[in-house]
């Protein structure tokens, strides 16, 4: 897995992380946070859509972006993925083609379901979409009970709506599907306590991956706003320098850990790792 990490700030691109040998050609995924104004802004796009012309681009509206150590407002954090040895396939549908959430997530479930897949990671719109009854939808037939991660777009400036895309300007009610496939791909996940210090993990959690994405959730406890960066510090000081950390602040995060395997975490980071052999 190679990895090169962009930053739109203050109108002007800055490089944050570039891979030895990373070709943008050969980019099959590109995840983008962001604030929804800059997001939404046609030469943001164009310049990403030129940039990685063969992947597949991502975007969410945040409550924070997430980039190594620090969290900003009012940028775009771009983190694009080379993989070597996986296969990515994206999906996304619209609220509005669906009777319920659930509906959705069972319909994106089917598009991604084949017998090598690993895991998914879901970005949802939260302005129209029930975060639980969509997870149970994607739960519904996963059979070989894979990892489903993801989170719950963010706003900001505290508008009424979040926006998600897949390789189109980012709008509302769309939620996007990421299936990860084959052997050579590790993901893990785990829930970070920032009283704690500590990382509760599952799956098969790497001590030191090579990206880990940060989905935490701000919503419902603005008192948490003060330590968003003393809490992505600390996960970062358990990974090391070593891992190419990215997320962003949320309405909701997913993870497996829900015990009842349907509703998304609040009030907590969740962190979903990749490693590729």
């Amino acid at each position: 897995m190679k990895i090169q990490q962009l930053q739109y700030i203050d109108k002007s691109w800055k490089i944050h992380m570039h891979a030895e040998d990373f070709d943008r050609m050969q980019c099959q995924l590109v995840l983008v946070f962001g604030e929804s104004s800059l997001i939404t802004d046609a030469a943001v796009f164009n310049y990403l859509e030129r940039g990685y012309p063969e992947a597949h681009i991502i975007f969410s509206s945040t409550s924070g972006e997430i980039i190594h150590t620090d969290v900003f407002d009012s940028s775009v954090v771009v983190t694009a993925i080379q993989f070597e040895n996986t296969v990515v396939h994206c999906f996304e549908t619209n609220i509005y083609r669906h009777k319920t959430s659930y509906d959705a997530g069972q319909y994106l479930m089917q598009q991604l379901q084949q017998s090598d897949l690993s895991a998914a990671f879901i970005i949802s719109d939260k302005t129209h979409i029930e975060g639980s009854e969509l997870k149970a939808g994607f739960n519904a037939n996963n059979t070989n009970r894979i990892p489903i991660t993801g989170g719950i777009a963010g706003d900001g400036c505290g508008c009424t709506k979040t926006l998600v895309g897949l390789n189109h300007l980012p709008a509302e009610g769309v939620i996007a599907a990421v299936g990860f496939y084959g052997k050579q791909i590790q993901v893990g996940h785990g829930l970070f306590n920032l009283n704690k210090q500590c990382i509760e993990t599952g799956g098969s959690q790497s001590n030191n991956p090579d990206l880990a994405i940060l989905v935490s959730c701000i919503g419902n406890n603005p008192g948490l706003r003060n330590r968003t960066e003393e809490e992505v510090r600390a996960v970062n000081d358990i990974f090391g320098t070593a891992t190419c950390t990215t997320g962003f602040y949320s309405y909701g995060d997913i993870s497996p850990f829900n015990t009842d395997n349907s509703s998304p975490h609040h009030q907590t980071m969740t962190i979903t790792t990749f490693t590729e052999f």
